[in-house]
C-alpha cells in the first residue's frame, strides 16, 4: 500500500507539471505465482511519467481497446483478490480508483417477452458490443432477461452529411 501511494504521489506531480488532469483506476491481482497490478492513467506522455522502480511493467494504450472491457477486468480481479483476501482474514483493497473519476450509470430499459430479440439492435449511431451479450432465464420465476453494452461509433464509422452551398 505505501509503495502504491508514494508512487501516486509522484504520478500526480508529473501529471500537475505537464498541465493534465489526473485519473486513475487499478486492481491488484494477487495470484501464487505472479502478483501484479493492473492500472490505468489518463492521457499524458509516458515519458513524463516516473519510473516504477519494483519490477517489469507493460504499457497499453487503452484507446486501442475497448474501455468498457478494461474497466470491468481490473473490477473483477480486484473483487476476486478481496475475496480470497476476506477468506484469508486480511484486509486489503486490491480494486480502488480516484475520486475524480467519473463512473457511468448504466440505463436500463425494461421490454415486454413477445418484444424481444435475441440479437439486440442498437440505435442509430451506436453499436451493440457482441461480447456483452446476455441472455438468461430466471430459475426462480421463468422471466427471461437480456443484458448488453451499447457504445457510440467511432467518428470515422459515422455517417457524416453533406451540405451543398
Amino acid at each position: 500500500k505505501d509503495i502504491w501511494s508514494k508512487y501516486l504521489r509522484k504520478v500526480r506531480k508529473a501529471y500537475k507539471k505537464a498541465g493534465k488532469v489526473f485519473k486513475w483506476m487499478k486492481g491488484i491481482d494477487t495470484n501464487e505465482k505472479n502478483p501484479h497490478i493492473h492500472a490505468a492513467f489518463s492521457a499524458i506522455d509516458i515519458s513524463l511519467l516516473p519510473e516504477w522502480e519494483y519490477g517489469k511493467i507493460h504499457i497499453n494504450p487503452v484507446d486501442k481497446r475497448e474501455h468498457h472491457t478494461f474497466g470491468s477486468y481490473v473490477y473483477k480481479q480486484g473483487k476476486e483478490t478481496d475475496e480470497k483476501k476476506r477468506l484469508e482474514g486480511c484486509e486489503i483493497q486490491s480494486y480502488s480508483h480516484s475520486r475524480n473519476l467519473v463512473i457511468p450509470v448504466p440505463d436500463y430499459e425494461y421490454i415486454s417477452n413477445d418484444h424481444w430479440a435475441e440479437e439486440p439492435r442498437a440505435p442509430k449511431g451506436y453499436y451493440v458490443v457482441k461480447d456483452s451479450i446476455q441472455n438468461w432465464e430466471d430459475e426462480v420465476n421463468g422471466y427471461k432477461h437480456q443484458s448488453y453494452i451499447i457504445l457510440p461509433l467511432p467518428v470515422s464509422k459515422r455517417r457524416s452529411r453533406r451540405t451543398r452551398a
